[in-house]
Protein backbone atom coordinates (compact mmCIF):
# COMPACT_ATOMS: atom_id res chain seq x y z
CA UNK A 1 0.00 0.00 0.00
CA UNK A 2 1.40 3.35 -1.04
CA UNK A 3 0.56 6.32 1.17
CA UNK A 4 0.87 9.90 -0.05
CA UNK A 5 0.06 13.22 1.57
CA UNK A 6 -1.78 15.43 -0.90
CA UNK A 7 -0.84 19.08 -0.45
CA UNK A 8 -1.93 20.47 -3.80
CA UNK A 9 -3.65 19.53 -7.02
CA UNK A 10 -0.73 18.12 -8.94
CA UNK A 11 -2.64 14.92 -9.63
CA UNK A 12 -5.90 16.58 -10.54
CA UNK A 13 -5.12 19.62 -12.64
CA UNK A 14 -3.04 20.45 -15.65
CA UNK A 15 -0.08 22.56 -14.49
CA UNK A 16 -1.24 25.56 -16.49
CA UNK A 17 -4.75 25.54 -15.10
CA UNK A 18 -4.07 27.69 -12.06
CA UNK A 19 -2.21 30.88 -12.70
CA UNK A 20 -1.73 31.57 -9.01
CA UNK A 21 -1.36 27.86 -8.19
CA UNK A 22 -2.96 28.42 -4.81
CA UNK A 23 -3.40 25.46 -2.48
CA UNK A 24 -7.05 25.22 -1.45
CA UNK A 25 -6.70 21.98 0.52
CA UNK A 26 -6.31 22.59 4.24
CA UNK A 27 -7.75 26.08 4.00
CA UNK A 28 -9.97 25.30 6.96
CA UNK A 29 -9.07 22.65 9.52
CA UNK A 30 -8.62 19.58 7.28
CA UNK A 31 -5.69 17.45 6.16
CA UNK A 32 -5.63 14.13 4.30
CA UNK A 33 -3.41 11.13 3.72
CA UNK A 34 -4.08 9.32 0.46
CA UNK A 35 -3.94 5.75 -0.69
CA UNK A 36 -3.26 4.65 -4.28
CA UNK A 37 -4.76 1.35 -5.45
CA UNK A 38 -3.64 -0.42 -8.63
CA UNK A 39 -5.07 -3.29 -10.64
CA UNK A 40 -3.04 -4.35 -13.71
CA UNK A 41 -3.19 -7.31 -16.08
CA UNK A 42 -1.21 -8.10 -19.27
CA UNK A 43 -1.76 -10.75 -21.92
CA UNK A 44 -0.11 -11.76 -25.19
CA UNK A 45 -2.31 -11.33 -28.26
CA UNK A 46 -2.55 -13.74 -31.21
CA UNK A 47 -0.37 -11.28 -33.12
CA UNK A 48 2.35 -11.83 -30.49
CA UNK A 49 1.89 -8.36 -29.00
CA UNK A 50 1.46 -7.54 -25.32
CA UNK A 51 -1.66 -5.65 -24.26
CA UNK A 52 -2.04 -4.43 -20.69
CA UNK A 53 -4.89 -2.77 -18.82
CA UNK A 54 -4.35 -0.83 -15.60
CA UNK A 55 -6.93 0.69 -13.28
CA UNK A 56 -5.84 3.14 -10.59
CA UNK A 57 -7.67 4.88 -7.76
CA UNK A 58 -6.16 7.67 -5.66
CA UNK A 59 -8.39 8.67 -2.74
CA UNK A 60 -8.16 10.09 0.82
CA UNK A 61 -7.69 7.15 3.19
CA UNK A 62 -7.26 9.23 6.36
CA UNK A 63 -9.02 12.55 6.97
CA UNK A 64 -8.13 14.64 9.99
CA UNK A 65 -9.86 17.69 11.42
CA UNK A 66 -10.92 18.89 14.88
CA UNK A 67 -14.51 18.06 13.91
CA UNK A 68 -15.11 14.25 14.01
CA UNK A 69 -18.52 14.69 12.38
CA UNK A 70 -16.89 16.38 9.38
CA UNK A 71 -14.43 13.50 9.06
CA UNK A 72 -17.30 11.01 8.95
CA UNK A 73 -19.28 13.08 6.44
CA UNK A 74 -16.36 13.33 4.01
CA UNK A 75 -15.58 9.61 4.39
CA UNK A 76 -19.17 8.72 3.48
CA UNK A 77 -18.95 10.77 0.26
CA UNK A 78 -15.68 9.08 -0.71
CA UNK A 79 -16.72 5.52 0.21
CA UNK A 80 -18.55 4.71 -3.08
CA UNK A 81 -15.38 5.31 -5.12
CA UNK A 82 -13.42 2.89 -2.94
CA UNK A 83 -16.20 0.29 -3.02
CA UNK A 84 -16.43 0.44 -6.83
CA UNK A 85 -12.72 -0.35 -7.24
CA UNK A 86 -12.57 -4.13 -7.66
CA UNK A 87 -9.26 -5.99 -8.17
CA UNK A 88 -9.58 -8.32 -11.14
CA UNK A 89 -11.46 -5.91 -13.37
CA UNK A 90 -8.33 -5.34 -15.46
CA UNK A 91 -8.09 -9.05 -16.26
CA UNK A 92 -11.80 -9.24 -17.10
CA UNK A 93 -11.43 -6.32 -19.51
CA UNK A 94 -8.40 -7.75 -21.38
CA UNK A 95 -9.82 -11.26 -21.64
CA UNK A 96 -13.14 -9.97 -23.02
CA UNK A 97 -11.44 -7.51 -25.38
CA UNK A 98 -9.16 -10.15 -26.93
CA UNK A 99 -11.93 -12.71 -27.05
CA UNK A 100 -13.84 -10.35 -29.33
CA UNK A 101 -10.97 -10.52 -31.84
CA UNK A 102 -9.15 -7.23 -31.22
CA UNK A 103 -5.61 -8.54 -31.81
CA UNK A 104 -3.83 -5.48 -33.25
CA UNK A 105 -3.84 -3.50 -30.00
CA UNK A 106 -0.70 -3.37 -27.85
CA UNK A 107 0.92 -1.40 -25.08
CA UNK A 108 -0.55 -0.31 -21.77
CA UNK A 109 -4.02 1.17 -21.55
CA UNK A 110 -5.18 2.80 -18.37
CA UNK A 111 -8.11 4.33 -16.54
CA UNK A 112 -7.29 6.46 -13.51
CA UNK A 113 -9.57 8.12 -10.97
CA UNK A 114 -8.38 10.66 -8.41
CA UNK A 115 -10.69 11.76 -5.61
CA UNK A 116 -9.25 14.77 -3.76
CA UNK A 117 -10.45 17.17 -1.12
CA UNK A 118 -10.17 20.34 -3.19
CA UNK A 119 -11.43 23.06 -0.84
CA UNK A 120 -12.82 23.51 2.64
CA UNK A 121 -14.51 26.44 4.37
CA UNK A 122 -16.12 26.78 7.79
CA UNK A 123 -19.40 25.48 6.35
CA UNK A 124 -18.58 23.52 3.17
CA UNK A 125 -16.19 21.08 1.57
CA UNK A 126 -15.60 20.32 -2.10
CA UNK A 127 -14.41 17.09 -3.68
CA UNK A 128 -12.55 17.10 -6.99
CA UNK A 129 -12.98 13.91 -9.00
CA UNK A 130 -10.67 13.49 -11.97
CA UNK A 131 -11.08 10.67 -14.48
CA UNK A 132 -8.43 10.12 -17.08
CA UNK A 133 -6.52 7.53 -18.99
CA UNK A 134 -5.34 6.20 -22.32
CA UNK A 135 -7.26 3.71 -24.47
CA UNK A 136 -5.24 3.91 -27.67
CA UNK A 137 -5.30 6.76 -30.16
CA UNK A 138 -3.29 9.96 -30.45
CA UNK A 139 -3.54 10.99 -26.81
CA UNK A 140 -5.22 10.26 -23.52
CA UNK A 141 -8.12 12.18 -22.05
CA UNK A 142 -8.96 13.52 -18.62
CA UNK A 143 -11.66 15.61 -16.98
CA UNK A 144 -12.29 16.99 -13.49
CA UNK A 145 -15.63 17.46 -11.79
CA UNK A 146 -16.46 19.21 -8.51
CA UNK A 147 -19.00 18.20 -5.88
CA UNK A 148 -19.87 20.77 -3.21
CA UNK A 149 -21.30 19.71 0.15
CA UNK A 150 -22.56 21.32 3.33
CA UNK A 151 -20.28 20.25 6.18
CA UNK A 152 -22.89 19.92 8.92
CA UNK A 153 -25.15 17.41 7.15
CA UNK A 154 -23.44 16.35 3.92
CA UNK A 155 -26.13 17.91 1.73
CA UNK A 156 -24.98 18.32 -1.87
CA UNK A 157 -25.07 21.98 -2.88
CA UNK A 158 -26.03 23.31 -6.30
CA UNK A 159 -25.56 26.76 -7.77
CA UNK A 160 -29.32 27.19 -7.48
CA UNK A 161 -29.03 26.61 -3.71
CA UNK A 162 -26.27 29.20 -3.45
CA UNK A 163 -27.43 31.86 -5.87
CA UNK A 164 -31.19 31.38 -6.07
CA UNK A 165 -33.64 31.13 -8.96
CA UNK A 166 -32.69 32.68 -12.29
CA UNK A 167 -29.02 32.97 -11.37
CA UNK A 168 -27.56 31.86 -14.72
CA UNK A 169 -27.91 35.09 -16.73
CA UNK A 170 -26.71 37.26 -13.84
CA UNK A 171 -23.79 34.99 -13.02
CA UNK A 172 -22.83 34.79 -16.71
CA UNK A 173 -22.64 38.58 -17.01
CA UNK A 174 -20.64 38.96 -13.79
CA UNK A 175 -18.26 36.12 -14.62
CA UNK A 176 -17.69 37.31 -18.19
CA UNK A 177 -16.92 40.89 -17.14
CA UNK A 178 -14.45 39.71 -14.51
CA UNK A 179 -12.86 37.05 -16.74
CA UNK A 180 -12.22 39.63 -19.46
CA UNK A 181 -10.66 41.99 -16.92
CA UNK A 182 -8.62 39.21 -15.35
CA UNK A 183 -7.19 38.24 -18.73
CA UNK A 184 -6.51 41.84 -19.75
CA UNK A 185 -9.09 41.85 -22.56
CA UNK A 186 -10.98 45.00 -23.45
CA UNK A 187 -14.81 44.74 -23.53
CA UNK A 188 -14.88 44.81 -27.34
CA UNK A 189 -12.14 42.18 -27.80
CA UNK A 190 -12.96 38.59 -28.71
CA UNK A 191 -12.54 35.58 -26.45
CA UNK A 192 -10.96 33.80 -29.41
CA UNK A 193 -7.78 35.73 -28.55
CA UNK A 194 -7.63 33.40 -25.54
CA UNK A 195 -8.16 30.30 -27.74
CA UNK A 196 -11.91 30.02 -27.07
CA UNK A 197 -13.80 28.27 -29.86
CA UNK A 198 -16.00 31.33 -30.35
CA UNK A 199 -16.77 34.70 -28.78
CA UNK A 200 -19.65 33.49 -26.60
CA UNK A 201 -18.90 33.32 -22.87
CA UNK A 202 -20.41 30.31 -21.12
CA UNK A 203 -20.46 29.27 -17.48
CA UNK A 204 -18.19 26.40 -16.53
CA UNK A 205 -19.87 23.06 -15.98
CA UNK A 206 -17.81 22.67 -12.80
CA UNK A 207 -17.73 25.33 -10.09
CA UNK A 208 -16.19 24.85 -6.63
CA UNK A 209 -16.80 26.72 -3.38
CA UNK A 210 -13.49 27.98 -1.95
CA UNK A 211 -12.62 30.28 0.97
CA UNK A 212 -11.99 33.18 -1.44
CA UNK A 213 -14.59 32.81 -4.18
CA UNK A 214 -16.22 30.47 -6.69
CA UNK A 215 -13.64 28.53 -8.68
CA UNK A 216 -14.55 27.94 -12.34
CA UNK A 217 -13.00 24.99 -14.15
CA UNK A 218 -13.38 24.31 -17.89
CA UNK A 219 -12.20 20.88 -19.04
CA UNK A 220 -10.51 20.25 -22.38
CA UNK A 221 -12.87 20.69 -25.36
CA UNK A 222 -15.39 22.59 -23.22
CA UNK A 223 -14.35 26.03 -24.49
CA UNK A 224 -10.91 25.41 -26.01
CA UNK A 225 -9.09 22.68 -27.94
CA UNK A 226 -7.38 19.77 -26.17
CA UNK A 227 -3.96 21.37 -26.65
CA UNK A 228 -5.00 24.27 -24.38
CA UNK A 229 -5.65 21.91 -21.47
CA UNK A 230 -7.93 22.96 -18.64
CA UNK A 231 -8.87 26.60 -18.04
CA UNK A 232 -9.67 27.90 -14.57
CA UNK A 233 -10.22 31.15 -12.72
CA UNK A 234 -11.41 32.32 -9.31
CA UNK A 235 -14.41 34.67 -9.20
CA UNK A 236 -14.07 36.63 -5.91
CA UNK A 237 -17.03 36.81 -3.54
CA UNK A 238 -17.12 40.62 -3.61
CA UNK A 239 -18.23 40.30 -7.25
CA UNK A 240 -21.15 38.09 -6.23
CA UNK A 241 -22.79 39.98 -3.35
CA UNK A 242 -25.75 41.07 -5.47
CA UNK A 243 -26.80 37.52 -6.40
CA UNK A 244 -25.89 35.32 -3.41
CA UNK A 245 -28.95 33.70 -1.83
CA UNK A 246 -29.20 35.33 1.65
CA UNK A 247 -30.46 32.02 3.07
CA UNK A 248 -27.55 29.95 1.75
CA UNK A 249 -24.35 28.88 3.52
CA UNK A 250 -22.43 31.00 1.01
CA UNK A 251 -23.57 34.33 2.47
CA UNK A 252 -21.54 34.04 5.70
CA UNK A 253 -18.47 32.79 3.83
CA UNK A 254 -18.64 35.75 1.46
CA UNK A 255 -19.24 38.30 4.23
CA UNK A 256 -16.17 37.09 6.10
CA UNK A 257 -13.93 37.41 3.03
CA UNK A 258 -15.26 40.87 2.16
CA UNK A 259 -14.77 42.11 5.74
CA UNK A 260 -11.10 41.12 5.55
CA UNK A 261 -10.30 43.16 2.43
CA UNK A 262 -7.81 45.37 4.25
CA UNK A 263 -5.83 42.48 5.67
CA UNK A 264 -2.71 40.89 4.25
CA UNK A 265 -3.13 38.41 1.38
CA UNK A 266 -0.51 36.00 0.10
CA UNK A 267 -0.04 34.37 -3.32
CA UNK A 268 2.37 31.60 -4.28
CA UNK A 269 3.80 30.56 -7.65
CA UNK A 270 6.09 27.60 -8.12
CA UNK A 271 8.27 26.47 -11.01
CA UNK A 272 10.70 23.72 -9.97
CA UNK A 273 13.12 24.59 -12.76
CA UNK A 274 12.78 28.38 -12.60
CA UNK A 275 11.84 30.06 -9.36
CA UNK A 276 9.59 29.99 -6.35
CA UNK A 277 7.74 33.28 -5.94
CA UNK A 278 5.76 34.59 -2.99
CA UNK A 279 3.76 37.81 -3.10
CA UNK A 280 2.25 39.52 -0.09
CA UNK A 281 -0.16 42.44 -0.44
CA UNK A 282 -1.65 44.66 2.23
CA UNK A 283 -4.21 47.43 1.72
CA UNK A 284 -4.45 50.05 4.44
CA UNK A 285 -7.55 52.11 5.32
CA UNK A 286 -5.62 55.08 3.87
CA UNK A 287 -5.90 53.40 0.42
CA UNK A 288 -2.21 52.57 0.29
CA UNK A 289 -0.92 49.28 -1.10
CA UNK A 290 2.14 47.54 0.32
CA UNK A 291 3.59 44.77 -1.89
CA UNK A 292 6.43 42.43 -0.94
CA UNK A 293 7.68 40.11 -3.68
CA UNK A 294 10.16 37.35 -2.82
CA UNK A 295 11.69 35.20 -5.56
CA UNK A 296 13.97 32.21 -4.97
CA UNK A 297 16.29 31.26 -7.83
CA UNK A 298 15.88 27.59 -8.80
CA UNK A 299 17.27 27.98 -12.32
CA UNK A 300 20.99 27.54 -11.50
CA UNK A 301 21.72 30.67 -13.58
CA UNK A 302 23.56 33.51 -11.89
CA UNK A 303 22.19 36.64 -13.53
CA UNK A 304 18.55 37.42 -13.01
CA UNK A 305 15.78 40.01 -13.04
CA UNK A 306 12.58 40.42 -11.06
CA UNK A 307 9.90 42.66 -12.57
CA UNK A 308 6.75 43.94 -10.86
CA UNK A 309 4.25 45.88 -12.99
CA UNK A 310 1.06 47.74 -12.16
CA UNK A 311 -1.17 47.85 -15.29
CA UNK A 312 -3.72 50.07 -13.52
CA UNK A 313 -1.25 52.85 -12.74
CA UNK A 314 -0.98 55.22 -15.67
CA UNK A 315 -0.67 58.34 -13.53
CA UNK A 316 2.95 59.49 -13.44
CA UNK A 317 2.21 61.41 -10.25
CA UNK A 318 2.00 58.16 -8.27
CA UNK A 319 5.53 57.72 -6.97
CA UNK A 320 6.26 54.32 -5.38
CA UNK A 321 8.50 53.91 -2.36
CA UNK A 322 10.72 50.96 -3.21
CA UNK A 323 13.54 49.03 -1.56
CA UNK A 324 15.31 45.77 -2.26
CA UNK A 325 17.25 43.03 -0.57
CA UNK A 326 19.84 40.94 -2.42
CA UNK A 327 19.71 42.71 -5.78
CA UNK A 328 22.54 44.62 -7.44
CA UNK A 329 20.31 47.40 -8.81
CA UNK A 330 16.71 48.60 -8.65
CA UNK A 331 14.83 50.93 -11.03
CA UNK A 332 11.34 52.40 -11.36
CA UNK A 333 9.83 53.15 -14.78
CA UNK A 334 6.63 55.25 -14.79
CA UNK A 335 4.35 55.48 -17.81
CA UNK A 336 6.22 56.91 -20.82
CA UNK A 337 9.63 55.55 -19.81
CA UNK A 338 11.75 53.64 -22.28
CA UNK A 339 11.72 49.89 -21.65
CA UNK A 340 12.82 46.95 -23.78
CA UNK A 341 10.21 44.71 -25.41
CA UNK A 342 11.59 41.26 -26.24
CA UNK A 343 8.85 40.47 -28.78
CA UNK A 344 9.49 43.62 -30.79
CA UNK A 345 13.26 43.45 -30.10
CA UNK A 346 13.43 47.16 -29.42
CA UNK A 347 12.81 49.84 -26.83
CA UNK A 348 9.23 51.09 -26.40
CA UNK A 349 7.46 53.55 -24.13
CA UNK A 350 5.94 51.94 -21.06
CA UNK A 351 2.13 51.99 -20.75
CA UNK A 352 2.13 51.69 -16.96
CA UNK A 353 4.36 51.61 -13.90
CA UNK A 354 7.16 49.03 -13.86
CA UNK A 355 9.61 48.25 -11.05
CA UNK A 356 12.55 46.04 -11.99
CA UNK A 357 15.54 44.74 -10.04
CA UNK A 358 18.66 42.95 -11.29
CA UNK A 359 21.15 40.64 -9.62
CA UNK A 360 24.46 39.88 -11.31
CA UNK A 361 25.27 37.07 -8.89
CA UNK A 362 21.98 35.44 -7.91
CA UNK A 363 23.07 32.30 -6.13
CA UNK A 364 21.24 28.99 -6.33
CA UNK A 365 18.27 28.86 -3.92
CA UNK A 366 18.95 32.43 -2.82
CA UNK A 367 15.82 34.50 -2.21
CA UNK A 368 15.80 38.17 -3.19
CA UNK A 369 13.11 40.71 -2.33
CA UNK A 370 11.45 43.85 -3.69
CA UNK A 371 9.38 45.95 -1.26
CA UNK A 372 6.97 48.49 -2.80
CA UNK A 373 4.51 50.95 -1.24
CA UNK A 374 2.26 53.17 -3.36
CA UNK A 375 -1.00 55.10 -3.36
CA UNK A 376 -3.84 53.27 -5.08
CA UNK A 377 -5.79 54.87 -7.91
CA UNK A 378 -9.31 55.98 -7.08
CA UNK A 379 -12.64 54.82 -8.52
CA UNK A 380 -11.70 51.22 -9.30
CA UNK A 381 -12.98 47.93 -7.87
CA UNK A 382 -10.07 45.78 -9.00
CA UNK A 383 -6.34 46.31 -8.96
CA UNK A 384 -3.96 43.96 -10.75
CA UNK A 385 -0.27 43.25 -10.33
CA UNK A 386 2.03 41.52 -12.85
CA UNK A 387 5.10 39.63 -11.63
CA UNK A 388 7.74 37.87 -13.68
CA UNK A 389 11.36 36.77 -13.47
CA UNK A 390 14.11 35.81 -15.88
CA UNK A 391 17.52 34.20 -15.46
CA UNK A 392 20.48 34.02 -17.83
CA UNK A 393 23.82 32.22 -17.84
CA UNK A 394 27.08 33.16 -19.57
CA UNK A 395 25.96 31.39 -22.75
CA UNK A 396 22.86 33.64 -22.74
CA UNK A 397 20.53 30.69 -22.16
CA UNK A 398 17.38 32.13 -20.61
CA UNK A 399 14.89 30.70 -18.12
CA UNK A 400 11.58 32.56 -17.94
CA UNK A 401 9.25 32.64 -14.94
CA UNK A 402 6.46 31.96 -15.69
CA UNK A 403 7.27 30.03 -18.84
CA UNK A 404 6.06 31.15 -22.25
CA UNK A 405 2.82 29.15 -21.98
CA UNK A 406 1.61 30.43 -18.62
CA UNK A 407 0.37 33.77 -17.39
CA UNK A 408 -0.49 37.04 -19.11
CA UNK A 409 1.60 38.79 -21.76
CA UNK A 410 3.00 42.00 -20.29
CA UNK A 411 4.29 45.24 -21.77
CA UNK A 412 7.83 43.85 -22.01
CA UNK A 413 6.61 40.99 -24.23
CA UNK A 414 7.09 38.33 -21.54
CA UNK A 415 4.51 36.21 -19.75
CA UNK A 416 3.61 37.41 -16.26
CA UNK A 417 1.80 36.04 -13.27
CA UNK A 418 -1.29 38.20 -12.78
CA UNK A 419 -2.87 38.62 -9.35
CA UNK A 420 -5.91 40.59 -8.36
CA UNK A 421 -6.18 42.75 -5.26
CA UNK A 422 -9.80 43.52 -4.39
CA UNK A 423 -10.35 47.11 -3.35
Amino acid sequence: MKILTILALALTLNASALQAKENYLGAYDVSTTDEILNDKYCQKTKNHQILCMEYQLDYPLVIKSSNPALNDTIQKKIAPYRENFKPGDAKKYIVKFLKEGEFDASGTWSQETTVALFATTEKTFTLAVTDGGYMGGAHGNYATGYENFESVNGKKLTMKDLLGEGYKSKLTNIAKTYYMRLNNLKPNESLTKLDWFDNKFVLAENIAITPKGLFFLYNAYEIKPYSSGQTAFLLPYDKLTSIINPDSVLIDIAKKVISEKHTTQTYSFSDDYGAKTNIQTTITPQHTLHVVVKMKNLSYKKRGWLSVSFPDIHNTNIKPKISQQGFTSLHSYPKGSKIYNQTLKKAIKSDYLLVEAESKNWKEKEENTIDITLDLPKNTDDFFIHVRGSFRDKSKNITLVPNTYDGIKGQQGYSNYRIRVGL
